[in-house]
């Protein structure tokens, strides 16, 4: 699904069909899909089950490839209506840039993310609602506003549900790393700020 719209039945599909134990690989899935730019993917799994699947983003260069892993991110693990997650900023913003990336179900979402100073001070807060099926990455700034090294960027899903997650790249080397919000269930504290991870 291309960036910025929500999905329609007309986006771009590619067939997969395996043979038990069968593996088959991409060389680059989005120019096989739909040429070029940001999307979303969804593997739908029309008999069988979803097969494992690895996939990575990476800087092409002359020397070799800088990349990250991307996570298969299944629908019930996706941050649903009154949960909670964070993200945490960089600790260095001259050297790394910090994207935020959200792709919503079928319902579409509304989420407040409120930003975290590194001393536990609240610096802001914002609610932004998104379509069904819809997919955006920007950078922080343009989605939640200022932020310093360190903030942590608290995630409240008010309705709806939705993937986010945060892309770290090295504005020097390109490389990349995500961190996916996942889910943690109960409000945090007020003034904490600590990364979620699911047991």
């Amino acid at each position: 699904h291309p960036a910025n719209v929500c999905a329609s039945v007309k986006d771009p599909k590619l067939v997969y069909d395996l043979s038990p134990r069968a593996t088959v690989a991409f060389d680059d899935i989005v120019e096989s899909m739909f040429g070029d730019g940001l999307g979303s993917i969804d593997v739908v799994a029309l008999e069988g089950a979803i097969p494992a699947i690895i996939a990575r983003v990476y800087d092409d260069q002359t020397t070799g490839t800088n990349g990250t892993g991307v996570p298969l991110v299944d629908i019930c693990e996706a941050l649903v209506e009154g949960e909670y997650a964070s993200l945490i900023v960089p600790g260095n913003l001259s050297r790394f840039r910090f994207n935020l990336g959200i792709r919503t179900l079928s319902a579409g979402a509304t989420v407040k993310l409120t930003v975290w100073a590194e001393d536990g001070a609240e610096r802001s807060s914002v609610v932004r609602s998104y379509g069904p099926d819809f997919f955006q990455q920007q950078a922080v700034v343009d989605v939640v506003g200022t932020v310093a090294a360190n903030d942590s960027i608290a995630v409240e899903v008010m309705a709806g549900s939705a993937v986010l997650y945060g892309s770290m790249t090295d504005s020097s080397t390109n490389d990349p790393a995500i961190q996916v919000a996942e889910p943690d269930g109960d409000e945090p504290e007020i003034g904490s700020r600590r990364s979620v991870r699911r047991n």
